[in-house]
């Protein structure tokens, strides 16, 4: 009895972070798959419990410095995974920089179709859930 208590204590374990890495796996795909400027769009993704979430930068006055927020938007979205409960059955992604919908279909007079942030971490859902359980522990 004591050795399948142990079993399940280990299981409860895996399972309690297992939410938190899936999470990750989304945030690091936002991060890296999202074009960086003025960091308005990367900086303005969010995670959370509610479906209000998404931050809401422009890129009206912000100075073109390609490559340099990525870091910074990790640790953001990092940040707010912590305030999740492993508990929690719903959680919401979001970005609400007022050219998102530009950048993930692409937009007038763009030079290319857009980004397909979102669509593409719909899309590798599973791989990232696969990914997470292997972190983990999990078969």
């Amino acid at each position: 009895m004591k050795q399948f208590l142990g079993q399940l204590k280990e299981l409860e374990d895996k399972l309690d972070k297992f939410q938190g890495e899936i999470l990750k796996e989304v945030a690091d795909h936002l991060v890296a798959s999202s074009p960086d400027d003025t960091g308005a769009y990367i900086l303005s993704h969010s995670i959370g419990r509610s479906g209000a979430v998404g931050r809401r930068l422009s890129s009206d006055n912000r100075v073109s410095a390609p490559n340099t927020h990525r870091e910074e938007a990790r640790a953001h979205l990092y940040a707010q995974l912590q305030t999740i409960p492993p508990t929690t059955t719903r959680v919401w992604v979001g970005n609400n920089a007022p050219h998102a919908l530009a950048v993930e279909n692409g937009g007038v007079n763009w030079r290319r179709s857009g980004y397909f942030v979102y669509s593409t971490m719909t899309a590798n859902f599973q791989s990232m859930i696969q990914s997470a359980k292997a972190k983990v522990g999990l078969k």
